[in-house]
Protein backbone atom coordinates (compact mmCIF):
# COMPACT_ATOMS: atom_id res chain seq x y z
CA UNK A 1 0.00 0.00 0.00
CA UNK A 2 1.36 3.41 -1.02
CA UNK A 3 0.75 6.62 0.92
CA UNK A 4 1.51 10.09 -0.45
CA UNK A 5 1.09 13.42 1.33
CA UNK A 6 2.45 16.92 0.99
CA UNK A 7 3.05 20.14 2.92
CA UNK A 8 4.63 23.53 2.22
CA UNK A 9 7.97 24.08 3.97
CA UNK A 10 11.47 25.40 3.25
CA UNK A 11 10.04 27.53 0.44
CA UNK A 12 8.74 24.54 -1.53
CA UNK A 13 5.94 22.04 -1.83
CA UNK A 14 7.23 18.89 -0.16
CA UNK A 15 5.87 15.42 -0.92
CA UNK A 16 6.56 12.07 0.69
CA UNK A 17 5.52 8.88 -1.11
CA UNK A 18 6.03 5.67 0.90
CA UNK A 19 4.96 2.05 0.85
CA UNK A 20 4.35 -0.24 3.79
CA UNK A 21 2.40 -0.42 7.01
CA UNK A 22 4.38 2.36 8.70
CA UNK A 23 3.91 4.84 5.83
CA UNK A 24 1.53 7.20 7.64
CA UNK A 25 3.68 7.21 10.77
CA UNK A 26 6.79 7.94 8.70
CA UNK A 27 5.13 10.84 6.92
CA UNK A 28 3.93 12.35 10.20
CA UNK A 29 7.43 12.11 11.70
CA UNK A 30 9.04 13.58 8.58
CA UNK A 31 6.64 16.52 8.35
CA UNK A 32 7.09 17.31 12.04
CA UNK A 33 10.90 17.25 11.66
CA UNK A 34 10.95 19.27 8.44
CA UNK A 35 8.66 21.96 9.87
CA UNK A 36 10.96 22.15 12.89
CA UNK A 37 13.99 22.63 10.64
CA UNK A 38 12.09 25.29 8.68
CA UNK A 39 11.17 27.08 11.91
CA UNK A 40 14.84 27.20 12.94
CA UNK A 41 16.44 28.04 9.60
CA UNK A 42 14.00 30.30 7.75
CA UNK A 43 15.64 33.57 6.74
CA UNK A 44 12.17 35.07 6.30
CA UNK A 45 11.24 34.83 9.98
CA UNK A 46 12.67 37.26 12.54
CA UNK A 47 12.03 34.68 15.27
CA UNK A 48 13.90 31.78 13.65
CA UNK A 49 17.44 31.05 14.75
CA UNK A 50 18.71 32.37 11.42
CA UNK A 51 16.47 35.43 11.80
CA UNK A 52 17.88 36.11 15.26
CA UNK A 53 21.46 35.73 13.98
CA UNK A 54 20.72 38.30 11.28
CA UNK A 55 18.89 40.67 13.63
CA UNK A 56 21.82 40.61 16.08
CA UNK A 57 24.58 40.96 13.48
CA UNK A 58 27.37 43.12 14.88
CA UNK A 59 25.63 43.21 18.25
CA UNK A 60 25.75 39.85 20.02
CA UNK A 61 26.07 36.11 19.54
CA UNK A 62 22.96 33.92 19.30
CA UNK A 63 22.37 30.50 20.84
CA UNK A 64 21.44 27.96 18.15
CA UNK A 65 20.34 24.33 17.97
CA UNK A 66 22.56 21.45 16.85
CA UNK A 67 20.64 21.43 13.54
CA UNK A 68 21.42 25.04 12.67
CA UNK A 69 24.99 24.82 13.91
CA UNK A 70 25.63 21.72 11.78
CA UNK A 71 24.19 23.27 8.60
CA UNK A 72 26.17 26.49 9.06
CA UNK A 73 29.38 24.50 9.63
CA UNK A 74 28.78 22.46 6.48
CA UNK A 75 28.07 25.65 4.52
CA UNK A 76 31.39 27.10 5.66
CA UNK A 77 33.13 23.89 4.56
CA UNK A 78 31.61 24.25 1.09
CA UNK A 79 32.69 27.90 1.05
CA UNK A 80 36.29 26.65 1.28
CA UNK A 81 35.71 24.56 -1.86
CA UNK A 82 34.25 27.57 -3.68
CA UNK A 83 34.11 31.00 -2.06
CA UNK A 84 31.28 31.86 -4.46
CA UNK A 85 29.12 29.60 -2.28
CA UNK A 86 28.53 32.11 0.50
CA UNK A 87 25.68 32.01 3.02
CA UNK A 88 26.20 35.73 3.80
CA UNK A 89 24.79 36.51 0.33
CA UNK A 90 21.40 37.48 1.78
CA UNK A 91 21.86 41.30 1.75
CA UNK A 92 22.34 41.10 -2.03
CA UNK A 93 19.43 38.67 -2.41
CA UNK A 94 17.15 41.01 -0.42
CA UNK A 95 18.22 44.01 -2.51
CA UNK A 96 17.47 42.19 -5.77
CA UNK A 97 14.19 40.82 -4.48
CA UNK A 98 12.93 44.27 -3.50
CA UNK A 99 13.99 45.88 -6.77
CA UNK A 100 12.64 43.14 -9.04
CA UNK A 101 9.32 43.27 -7.18
CA UNK A 102 9.07 46.89 -8.36
CA UNK A 103 10.17 45.86 -11.87
CA UNK A 104 13.52 47.57 -11.41
CA UNK A 105 17.16 46.51 -11.13
CA UNK A 106 19.55 47.79 -8.44
CA UNK A 107 21.91 50.62 -9.28
CA UNK A 108 25.66 50.03 -9.35
CA UNK A 109 25.99 52.18 -6.22
CA UNK A 110 23.38 50.11 -4.35
CA UNK A 111 25.10 46.89 -5.32
CA UNK A 112 28.56 48.13 -4.30
CA UNK A 113 27.26 49.27 -0.90
CA UNK A 114 25.78 45.84 -0.19
CA UNK A 115 28.62 43.74 -1.68
CA UNK A 116 30.93 44.80 1.12
CA UNK A 117 28.76 42.86 3.60
CA UNK A 118 29.24 39.51 1.85
CA UNK A 119 31.98 37.50 3.54
CA UNK A 120 31.67 34.04 5.11
CA UNK A 121 34.80 34.76 7.15
CA UNK A 122 32.59 37.01 9.29
CA UNK A 123 30.52 34.04 10.49
CA UNK A 124 31.80 33.07 13.93
CA UNK A 125 30.80 29.79 15.61
CA UNK A 126 31.75 29.48 19.28
CA UNK A 127 30.42 26.38 21.03
CA UNK A 128 26.61 26.64 20.61
CA UNK A 129 26.61 30.29 19.58
CA UNK A 130 26.77 31.99 16.17
CA UNK A 131 27.76 35.61 15.55
CA UNK A 132 28.00 37.85 12.50
CA UNK A 133 30.77 40.42 12.92
CA UNK A 134 29.19 43.42 11.18
CA UNK A 135 25.83 45.16 11.35
CA UNK A 136 23.76 44.67 8.22
CA UNK A 137 25.17 41.23 7.54
CA UNK A 138 22.71 38.37 7.04
CA UNK A 139 22.94 34.66 6.35
CA UNK A 140 20.63 32.51 4.25
CA UNK A 141 20.75 28.72 4.40
CA UNK A 142 18.36 28.27 1.48
CA UNK A 143 21.03 26.68 -0.73
CA UNK A 144 21.68 23.88 1.75
CA UNK A 145 18.89 23.56 4.36
CA UNK A 146 16.61 21.60 2.05
CA UNK A 147 19.38 19.08 1.41
CA UNK A 148 19.84 18.66 5.15
CA UNK A 149 16.08 18.17 5.67
CA UNK A 150 16.04 15.60 2.86
CA UNK A 151 18.85 13.61 4.48
CA UNK A 152 17.14 13.72 7.89
CA UNK A 153 13.88 12.52 6.29
CA UNK A 154 15.70 9.68 4.54
CA UNK A 155 17.19 8.63 7.88
CA UNK A 156 13.70 8.51 9.42
CA UNK A 157 12.51 6.21 6.63
CA UNK A 158 15.53 3.95 7.04
CA UNK A 159 15.03 3.82 10.83
CA UNK A 160 11.48 2.59 10.26
CA UNK A 161 12.80 -0.07 7.84
CA UNK A 162 10.78 1.40 4.95
CA UNK A 163 12.21 -0.19 1.83
CA UNK A 164 10.49 1.81 -0.94
CA UNK A 165 9.89 5.56 -0.87
CA UNK A 166 10.30 8.81 -2.75
CA UNK A 167 11.06 12.17 -1.16
CA UNK A 168 10.30 15.15 -3.40
CA UNK A 169 11.43 18.35 -1.70
CA UNK A 170 11.02 20.72 -4.64
CA UNK A 171 14.22 20.20 -6.64
CA UNK A 172 15.66 17.84 -4.04
CA UNK A 173 14.76 14.21 -4.68
CA UNK A 174 15.66 11.15 -2.64
CA UNK A 175 14.83 7.67 -3.93
CA UNK A 176 14.69 4.62 -1.69
CA UNK A 177 14.28 1.13 -3.08
CA UNK A 178 11.98 0.79 -6.06
CA UNK A 179 8.67 2.04 -7.40
CA UNK A 180 6.66 -1.21 -7.33
CA UNK A 181 8.78 -3.57 -9.45
CA UNK A 182 10.96 -0.96 -11.15
CA UNK A 183 13.59 1.61 -10.34
CA UNK A 184 12.34 5.11 -9.71
CA UNK A 185 12.23 7.07 -12.97
CA UNK A 186 13.19 10.66 -12.23
CA UNK A 187 12.58 13.32 -14.85
CA UNK A 188 15.28 16.00 -15.20
CA UNK A 189 13.70 19.39 -15.84
CA UNK A 190 14.36 21.06 -19.19
CA UNK A 191 15.65 24.53 -18.22
CA UNK A 192 14.28 26.02 -21.45
CA UNK A 193 10.69 24.74 -21.10
CA UNK A 194 7.75 25.02 -18.75
CA UNK A 195 7.81 23.07 -15.47
CA UNK A 196 7.24 19.38 -16.09
CA UNK A 197 8.89 19.25 -19.49
CA UNK A 198 12.09 17.23 -19.24
CA UNK A 199 15.36 16.60 -21.05
CA UNK A 200 15.37 12.96 -19.99
CA UNK A 201 14.69 10.33 -17.36
CA UNK A 202 17.19 8.93 -14.88
CA UNK A 203 16.73 5.45 -13.39
CA UNK A 204 17.41 5.82 -9.69
CA UNK A 205 17.48 4.02 -6.36
CA UNK A 206 18.89 4.94 -2.94
CA UNK A 207 20.33 8.32 -3.85
CA UNK A 208 19.62 12.03 -3.91
CA UNK A 209 19.09 13.95 -7.14
CA UNK A 210 19.28 17.73 -6.84
CA UNK A 211 18.88 20.23 -9.65
CA UNK A 212 19.77 23.92 -9.53
CA UNK A 213 18.93 26.14 -12.48
CA UNK A 214 18.66 29.73 -13.63
CA UNK A 215 15.08 29.09 -14.76
CA UNK A 216 13.80 29.18 -11.16
CA UNK A 217 12.36 32.44 -9.79
CA UNK A 218 13.00 34.62 -12.83
CA UNK A 219 11.92 38.15 -13.67
CA UNK A 220 12.11 39.71 -17.15
CA UNK A 221 12.93 43.43 -17.38
CA UNK A 222 13.73 45.22 -20.61
CA UNK A 223 14.04 41.98 -22.53
CA UNK A 224 16.60 40.55 -20.06
CA UNK A 225 15.89 37.73 -17.61
CA UNK A 226 17.14 38.06 -14.04
CA UNK A 227 17.25 34.92 -11.87
CA UNK A 228 17.83 34.35 -8.13
CA UNK A 229 21.36 32.89 -8.05
CA UNK A 230 23.67 35.82 -7.30
CA UNK A 231 27.39 36.09 -8.02
CA UNK A 232 28.82 37.79 -4.96
CA UNK A 233 31.71 39.28 -6.95
CA UNK A 234 29.61 41.06 -9.58
CA UNK A 235 26.56 41.57 -7.36
CA UNK A 236 24.38 40.46 -10.29
CA UNK A 237 22.69 37.15 -11.09
CA UNK A 238 25.44 34.80 -12.23
CA UNK A 239 26.17 34.82 -15.96
CA UNK A 240 28.09 31.94 -17.52
CA UNK A 241 27.48 29.06 -19.96
CA UNK A 242 25.24 27.05 -17.64
CA UNK A 243 21.45 26.73 -17.55
CA UNK A 244 21.13 23.96 -14.97
CA UNK A 245 23.17 21.51 -12.92
CA UNK A 246 21.95 18.19 -11.53
CA UNK A 247 24.06 16.36 -8.95
CA UNK A 248 23.46 12.74 -7.90
CA UNK A 249 24.81 11.69 -4.51
CA UNK A 250 24.11 9.54 -1.44
CA UNK A 251 24.12 12.82 0.49
CA UNK A 252 21.44 15.36 -0.37
CA UNK A 253 23.18 18.16 1.50
CA UNK A 254 26.27 17.60 -0.67
CA UNK A 255 24.20 17.36 -3.86
CA UNK A 256 22.40 20.59 -2.89
CA UNK A 257 25.62 22.50 -2.27
CA UNK A 258 27.55 21.18 -5.29
CA UNK A 259 24.66 21.85 -7.70
CA UNK A 260 24.80 25.52 -6.65
CA UNK A 261 28.60 25.67 -6.59
CA UNK A 262 28.95 24.30 -10.13
CA UNK A 263 26.22 26.60 -11.43
CA UNK A 264 28.14 29.53 -9.95
CA UNK A 265 31.56 28.37 -11.18
CA UNK A 266 30.67 27.67 -14.81
CA UNK A 267 31.33 24.78 -17.18
CA UNK A 268 35.12 24.41 -17.19
CA UNK A 269 35.65 24.84 -13.45
CA UNK A 270 32.47 22.87 -12.74
CA UNK A 271 33.72 19.83 -14.66
CA UNK A 272 37.05 20.06 -12.82
CA UNK A 273 35.22 20.03 -9.49
CA UNK A 274 33.11 17.05 -10.54
CA UNK A 275 36.23 15.12 -11.52
CA UNK A 276 38.17 16.11 -8.40
CA UNK A 277 35.39 15.13 -5.96
CA UNK A 278 34.17 12.15 -7.99
CA UNK A 279 30.72 13.65 -8.42
CA UNK A 280 27.97 12.21 -10.62
CA UNK A 281 25.84 14.69 -12.51
CA UNK A 282 24.27 16.28 -15.55
CA UNK A 283 25.08 19.80 -16.77
CA UNK A 284 22.92 21.60 -19.32
CA UNK A 285 24.43 24.63 -21.06
CA UNK A 286 22.68 27.64 -22.53
CA UNK A 287 23.73 26.29 -25.95
CA UNK A 288 21.56 23.22 -25.21
CA UNK A 289 24.45 20.81 -24.80
CA UNK A 290 24.27 18.10 -22.13
CA UNK A 291 27.40 17.08 -20.23
CA UNK A 292 26.88 13.86 -18.26
CA UNK A 293 29.24 11.79 -16.15
CA UNK A 294 29.99 8.38 -17.63
CA UNK A 295 28.62 6.65 -14.53
CA UNK A 296 25.14 8.06 -15.22
CA UNK A 297 25.10 7.73 -19.01
CA UNK A 298 23.83 4.13 -19.13
CA UNK A 299 20.81 4.87 -16.91
CA UNK A 300 19.85 8.19 -18.45
CA UNK A 301 17.27 8.16 -21.24
CA UNK A 302 17.44 11.46 -23.13
CA UNK A 303 14.12 12.55 -24.66
CA UNK A 304 15.32 15.73 -26.38
CA UNK A 305 17.58 16.38 -29.35
CA UNK A 306 20.36 18.14 -27.42
CA UNK A 307 23.92 16.98 -28.05
CA UNK A 308 25.34 14.81 -25.27
CA UNK A 309 28.97 14.77 -24.11
CA UNK A 310 30.36 12.25 -21.60
CA UNK A 311 32.62 13.63 -18.89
Amino acid sequence: MWTIKGIYALGSDIYVNVSGAYGKIAIELIFRRVLNIDKKMSAFSDDSEVGLINKNAGIKEVLVSKDTQYVIKRALEFNKISDKFDITIRPLSVLWSKKLKDNEIPSSEEIENVKSLIDSRDVVIKEDFVFLKRKGQMIDLGAIAKGYATDISKDILKALSIKNALLDFGGNIYTIGKNKENYWNIGIQNPFSIRGEIIGVLKSTDESIVTSGIYERCTKIGGKIYHHIIDKYTGFPVENELASVTIVSKSSIEADAFATIILLEGLEEGIKLMEYFGLEGIIVTKDKDIFITKSLFERFNCVCNYEIFKI
